[in-house]
């Protein structure tokens, strides 16, 4: 028997219907894969839009997006269930479908792009953060069929905004009007 809490994160972003220059929207799903009750589904979620428009609006800003809400909302729960942690008692597994963002949490790529620095800057900070709460984070990247949940959360709001949008103007694009 094992005294430790698993989590298992999964994040995506999305950049729709251009990219660069759409609506950046995010969303991600906290599983508890040690948890020996009944219930289903994911323990913790979230999705939303970001901003939308100019040159920082792309898939690679949305994904890292999709990260670092998905931290600040884990280790805010977290911290709540569980503080003070014994150090090795709690591992949190991050999924992702972006190799550009795994592999730079995991340190194997640089950070080059000047709209991607200032978002993997906080992610990154936030890796520090939850690892001072003795918190042990991995990062492993997913196949995108393997990310369904967080692609549709991802997803979804901006799919919505975007019809809503449409409606509004008669069928007409906003930028026409």
């Amino acid at each position: 028997m094992s005294n430790v809490t698993e989590y298992h994160l999964y994040f995506d972003g999305s950049c729709i219907p251009v990219n660069p220059g759409g609506v950046v929207g995010y969303g991600w799903h906290v599983s508890d894969p040690s948890d020996n009750t009944d219930q289903d589904g994911p323990v913790l979620l979230g999705s939303g839009i970001a901003f939308s428009g100019g040159p920082s609006a792309t898939n690679n800003v949305a994904e890292y997006v999709a990260l670092i809400d998905s931290l600040a909302g884990f280790t805010a729960r977290i911290l709540a269930l569980h503080y003070p942690i014994r150090p090795g008692s709690l591992q949190l597994t991050v999924f992702g479908d972006s190799q550009v963002v795994i592999n730079q949490m995991n340190g194997e790529w640089k950070v080059k792009g000047e709209n991607i620095k200032p978002v993997a800057s906080v992610a990154m900070m936030q890796v520090v953060r939850l690892r001072e709460y003795n918190i042990e984070v991995a990062f492993e990247w997913v196949e995108r069929e393997s990310n369904g949940l967080a692609d549709h959360l991802a997803s979804e709001p901006m799919k919505q905004n975007l019809v809503s949008l449409w409606l509004t103007h008669g069928g007409r694009h906003a930028s026409n009007q």
